[in-house]
C-alpha cells in the first residue's frame, strides 16, 4: 500500500491572525469587531446626542435672555464718605448702620425697617477710613435718595459729635443692640409655638434676626474688653468728607443679560448631555 503524504504549506504565524483593513471594521486581533453599518449607526447616535445638547444649550440660553428682559430691574446706588478722625474706625462702620440713622430714613420712604436693612449695604472699604453706603431698589431714584439721605445724616451726626471716648461710643451702641435683642426675644416668646409644631416663616426670620443681633452684641463685648480703647478718643482732624457723591450705576445690578444667558446656556448643556450620559451608562451595564 502506498501512503501518500499531504504536505501543507508552511504558514507564517503572523498570517494566522486576521488582518482587515480599517474599512472592514475588525481589529487586528479579531476582537471587538464592529461592522461598517454598526459603526455608522453609533456615529449617527452620537451625532444626534450632540445635536440635542447643542439645541438644548441654545434654547436655555434664549430662556435666560427672555427672563433678563421681563424680570424687574434692581438698581444700585452708592456714596462714599471718609471719616477723618483718630477713633477706632470700625465704630463708624457700626454707627452708619445703626437704627438711629436708618430708622428715620426708612420711615420717611415708608419702607419696613427689616426690608430696608436687607437692601442696605454699608461698611468700610478694606484698609481705609472710607465708608461705602449702597442701596438696592427697583426704583433708581429712590435708591439714590436713600444713600443721599443716609450719608447726609451720618456726616451731620459725626460732625456734631462731641469728643468722647471710644468706650463710651461702644457702650451706647451695645445698649442699643441689646435693646433690639431683648425686643426680638420677647416677640419670639409670644409667638413661640408649642413643642413639636414647626415654626412659621416669620418665626424663622425672627430667630435668624436674634442670632444676628447676638453675634453683633458678642463682637461689641469683645471690643469693650480691650483696655486700649479707653485711651482712644474721637478727636477729629476735620469734618467727614465725601469721596464720591451719590450716584446710580448706569446698568441695573439685576438682572444682567449676559450672565443670565451664560447661566441658561450652562444649564441647557447639562440637560442636553443627560441622554448621552445615560446611553453610555447603559452600554457599559450591558
Amino acid at each position: 500500500m502506498t501512503i501518500i503524504e499531504t504536505h501543507r504549506p508552511a504558514v507564517e504565524p503572523s498570517a494566522q491572525r486576521t488582518v482587515a483593513s480599517p474599512a472592514g471594521g475588525e481589529s487586528s486581533l479579531g476582537f471587538g469587531a464592529v461592522s461598517g453599518p454598526q459603526r455608522s449607526m453609533r456615529g449617527g447616535r452620537l451625532g444626534g446626542f450632540l445635536l440635542l445638547a447643542a439645541v438644548s444649550t441654545l434654547v436655555f440660553a434664549q430662556i435666560g435672555f427672555v427672563l433678563s428682559q421681563v424680570l424687574d430691574e434692581v438698581w444700585q446706588a452708592r456714596v462714599e464718605v471718609e471719616y477723618r478722625g483718630n477713633s477706632w474706625t470700625e465704630t463708624e462702620d457700626i454707627a452708619v448702620r445703626s437704627r438711629s440713622l436708618t430708622g428715620p430714613i426708612a420711615a420717611e420712604y415708608d419702607i419696613d425697617i427689616k426690608d430696608f436693612e436687607e437692601d442696605l449695604k454699608a461698611g468700610l472699604v478694606g484698609g481705609t477710613q472710607i465708608l461705602r453706603i449702597e442701596y438696592f431698589d427697583r426704583d433708581a431714584e429712590l435708591a439714590q435718595n436713600v444713600v443721599t439721605d443716609l450719608a447726609a445724616a451720618y456726616v451731620s451726626e459725626a460732625s456734631e459729635r462731641p469728643p468722647v471716648s471710644a468706650r463710651t461710643i461702644l457702650e451706647a451702641q451695645l445698649a442699643e443692640l441689646e435693646a433690639e435683642l431683648n425686643e426680638s426675644q420677647d416677640r419670639l416668646a409670644v409667638e413661640a409655638p408649642e413643642a413639636g409644631i414647626a415654626l412659621t416663616a416669620s418665626q424663622q426670620d425672627l430667630q435668624a434676626e436674634i442670632a444676628s443681633l447676638r453675634a453683633r452684641v458678642g463682637v461689641l463685648q469683645l471690643r469693650l474688653l480691650d483696655s486700649e480703647l479707653e485711651a482712644e478718643t474721637v478727636e477729629a482732624r476735620g469734618l467727614p468728607r465725601y469721596i464720591t457723591r451719590p450716584f446710580v450705576f448706569q446698568e441695573p445690578s439685576f438682572p444682567q443679560p449676559l450672565r443670565m444667558i451664560l447661566v441658561g446656556a450652562l444649564i441647557g448643556m447639562f440637560v442636553g448631555l443627560i441622554p448621552l450620559v445615560l446611553s453610555m451608562y447603559r452600554s457599559q451595564v450591558r
